[in-house]
């Protein structure tokens, strides 16, 4: 194991001290010029990196002013009340008159019954709420003894949310009710409740189709209405479905008592899907027929099919047909009880059965009747009582009253028509579905939504109030070039910052004798020589305008400052020109302006075409400085890039030269402690021996 030699022990002359003072020597004259050359090199790098953070931070403020969308900002005001308005980038500085009509609302029906809870019991009665929206027809089965909640979910969910059951609690002892609906605003978001007959798109062109529709006047009485459509052959379908709405709502109103109910509600026609087609709904769930009148065209011109709409006005409606075969048990419908046993056989079939159960329901009591319809078992309160009641015998079996159910198609409860329902519940619509209908600029639209962003692309309009009388709102759509203001502000900012710190760091101090730590590097003044010459530019070819035009100068210590006054009032009297100068691009000298027309000759606002003058180029000056920057720092090639990069090269290769020499010298001093230690023992040895001879001598000459 090597040990540590301490030097002198031996002769107390050539000691560590001796040895320490002459590696310092060669340390200070080899190792430390190569250990101030890496810190001068990591001296400027730091200041290197700074000056590049601040180029990169000026070619952020810089870019903002190469991209067209900065000077295309528009900022919209609204006058009067009933519109709010958001706008795009580029949009025509214009105004804009906007009228409100009416409002797009949703469709809103209220159930007039009232509970005190939302888990209070909505319905004792099993009984089907039906209604169409938007071309589909809705069924929502409601179980009697489920809660307000229940039912209220029920329709959220059957209809996917479009359609809505909500309860709102409006006060009193039974403070909830039962509130429906639809979730988008328009006219083709109303809820048809009650018997609807809607045709499919009708044709367009000459229609010469008869037709007859036979609905229930105020009284409950047939009422048949007769008409033939005579259309032009350039109609669209629009305009026949229009036709239909017009010559049906014509031809009630000569009738006092169907007059009565359009005029209330109660019986509505309407145009749908898009206006191409159209709607007949009877509230009250009465039955709607359409025939051909046999002296006119198919009733297909008209999208319509002849038949008979029946919507709920049976009491009880089985859920299944009836089944063949026997059935055992009691069941007690409408208060007649059946023996089942004795009405059905293992051979019957089921018509057979149906039938049976007909007849002995029919030769009851008279309290209900009975019919059979599309094979099921269909029952009516005969008594001005709303509803049939089904008992099955407290005598039957479990597995006889399953077979009942099944084979009947029928369940227990109190059973209520969807139309005594309605008439029951007290549904009222206390807010249709309609569009929404403004001007805008004097041309009539209408929306099915309050939020309007296809009139004019890049134009969002929210209507927010009906205007009365004269009253109306005016949209300005002005420029804004706060944005480009603000941002020549950060630019001189920052420009001012990269000048100071470039002279900062390249300075020599003829007092001091201090230097920056790139001083000399003419690559750092040439920064601050290329960005001062962009500086000069002038717009020429006609154009004489230069950065001084717009308000930019130098103060007495060379700092750029702006006079904002100036800068906006130049920019304001023609921001085509001083987007020319900022931006670049192609500048029109003289002509004059004439007003944009489409493709059918309509002027577009806002939007001008110049006709003559002369068209020249300009280099934009934020252009110039964003070319200037990318030459700098973009690209391994870049004049800063690659000076950062010889800075990180010569630094590796001192640190190499460095590392090296300090192995060599390290190898040297170790090889002359080995001389040393060796001259250092051999004294000590001599030193010894010339003692001894000492000794040797005085012991002969008798001076011990």
């Amino acid at each position: 194991m090597a040990t540590t030699q301490v030097m002198g022990l031996g002769s107390g002359f050539l000691d560590n001290t001796l040895f320490d003072n002459l590696k310092k020597v060669q340390e200070e004259t080899i190792i430390e010029p190569l250990t101030k050359r890496m810190q001068t090199n990591l001296d400027k790098q730091t200041s290197l990196t700074e000056i590049m953070t601040l180029v990169e931070q000026l070619k952020t403020n810089v870019k903002k002013f190469t991209d067209g969308d900065t000077y295309n900002q528009r900022k919209a005001t609204t006058t009067g009340e009933g519109i709010t308005a958001t706008i795009s980038t580029g949009i025509p500085v214009q105004d804009i008159t906007v009228e409100v009509h009416q409002l797009a609302k949703n469709d809103l029906t209220q159930l007039g019954k009232k509970y005190e809870s939302r888990d209070s019991t909505f319905s004792t009665s099993n009984t089907t709420l039906q209604f169409s929206h938007g071309g589909k027809d809705y069924k929502i089965d409601i179980v009697a003894g489920e809660t307000l909640a229940d039912v209220a979910q029920k329709i959220t969910d059957t209809t996917d949310g479009a359609v809505m059951g909500i309860i709102m609690k409006t006060g009193g002892n039974q403070p909830y009710q039962l509130m429906i609906q639809s979730k988008d605003t328009g006219e083709e978001n109303r809820i048809y409740f009650g018997n609807s007959l809607s045709s499919s798109l009708v044709k367009g062109g000459a229609l010469t189709a008869g037709v007859e529709f036979t609905i229930k006047d105020a009284n409950g009485n047939d009422k048949t209405l007769s008409f033939n459509m005579n259309t032009h052959s350039t109609n669209t379908s629009q305009e026949n479905a229009e036709g239909v709405v017009i010559t049906l709502k014509h031809t009630m109103s000569q009738d006092p008592d169907l007059k009565k109910l359009l005029d209330d509600g109660t019986i509505s026609v309407e145009l749908v899907n898009g206006g191409k087609g159209f709607i007949i709904n009877d509230q009250r769930g009465y039955d709607i027929s359409v025939a051909s009148s046999g002296s006119g065209g198919p009733l297909s011109e008209l999208g319509l099919t002849a038949g008979t709409r029946s919507f709920g006005t049976d009491d009880f409606t089985g859920s299944t047909a009836v089944k063949g075969g026997a059935v055992s048990g009691w069941v007690a419908i409408g208060g007649v009880r059946l023996d089942l046993s004795t009405i059905t056989s293992a051979s019957n079939t089921a018509e057979q059965n149906l039938n049976a159960i007909v007849d002995a329901i029919n030769n009851g009591n008279g309290d209900v009747t009975a019919k059979a319809v599309d094979g099921k078992l269909v029952v009516n309160d005969a008594k001005g009582y709303g509803n049939v009641q089904i008992v099955f015998d407290s005598g039957n079996s479990n597995q006889e009253n399953a077979d009942i159910a099944s084979k009947l198609g029928i369940t227990g409860g109190f059973h209520m028509s969807t139309a005594n329902f309605l008439a029951h519940a007290g549904v009222t619509n206390v807010q249709r579905a309609q569009d929404a209908k403004f001007s805008w600029n004097g041309i009539e639209i209408a929306r099915s939504t309050n939020t309007v962003d296809d009139v004019v692309s890049g134009i969002s309009v929210e209507l927010t109030k009906e205007h009365t009388g004269t009253d109306h709102s005016v949209i300005r759509i002005t420029r804004d070039d706060d944005d480009i203001f603000k941002g020549i502000d950060e630019f001189v900012k920052t420009y001012n910052e990269l000048i100071s710190k470039i002279e900062e760091e390249t300075r020599y101090d003829e007092k001091t004798k201090v230097a920056g730590n790139l001083n000399g590097e003419t690559t750092i003044t040439g920064v601050r020589s290329t960005l001062k010459n962009i500086l000069n530019f002038t717009a020429g070819s006609g154009i004489s305008v230069s950065i001084s035009s717009y308000g930019f100068s130098f103060d007495d210590e060379g700092r750029l400052k702006i006079d904002e006054k100036t800068l906006k009032e130049k920019f304001k009297e023609d921001p085509e020109l001083a987007i020319a100068f900022f931006k670049g691009g192609e500048f029109t000298i003289g002509g004059f302006e004439i007003a944009k027309r489409d493709a059918n000759g309509k002027v577009i606002e806002g939007e001008f075409d110049r006709i003559g003058g002369t068209t020249t180029t300009i280099d934009g000056l934020f252009t110039q400085f964003s070319d200037a920057i990318e030459k700098m720092i973009t690209g391994s090639n870049s004049t800063l890039k690659s000076f950062e990069q010889s800075l990180k090269d010569d630094y590796d290769r001192v640190k190499t030269d460095k590392e090296n020499q300090q192995s060599r010298l390290d190898e040297r001093m170790e090889a002359t402690r080995s001389r040393m230690n060796a001259y250092d023992s051999l004294i000590n040895k001599m030193t010894q021996a010339q003692q001894t001879l000492q000794q040797m001598i005085n012991a002969s000459s008798g001076n011990n």
